[in-house]
């Protein structure tokens, strides 16, 4: 394989690397669409008089507030199916959404690394050239 195939080959991954990039921001936004929760809370049950009744708890976000919606600590969902099932569809949205951020600055990364290093590779084939070895 000649040096141009190479270059072809290392900028055909960075266009699939920046599609997939693409995707997942279109996860995030339909993610945040649809409502999220960014943090995951704990989830607790509390007895109360005619029943149980689900809590979500947030953790604190290290400058003195929660990471709650409006910044609260502590949300009371209730016991009725609907509202705990949106409420769960919630905590899933943001487990998808983080994953994505994730894979996201991953891939933002990967493909900073692999700029960088064709940079040198360029700058190694400019040098080569200006001796007349290839």
């Amino acid at each position: 394989m000649d040096c141009n195939a190479t270059l072809e080959t290392i900028n055909q991954n960075i266009d699939q690397a920046r599609q997939r990039q693409d995707e997942l921001r279109k996860i995030m936004e339909a993610a945040e669409a649809a409502g999220l929760y960014y943090h995951a809370p704990r989830q607790k049950w509390e007895n109360r008089g005619s029943g149980r009744y689900l809590y979500l708890h947030f953790h604190s976000d290290g400058r003195g507030g929660y990471t709650g919606p409006d910044g609260k600590r502590k949300v009371y969902v209730g016991n009725d199916p609907d509202v705990v099932a949106e409420h769960m569809a919630m905590i899933q949205r943001g487990a998808q959404y983080r994953d994505a951020r994730r894979e996201v600055d991953h891939l933002s990364a990967h493909i900073s690394t692999i700029k960088n290093e064709l940079s040198i590779i360029n700058s190694h084939l400019r040098n080569l050239q200006r001796r007349s070895y290839l």
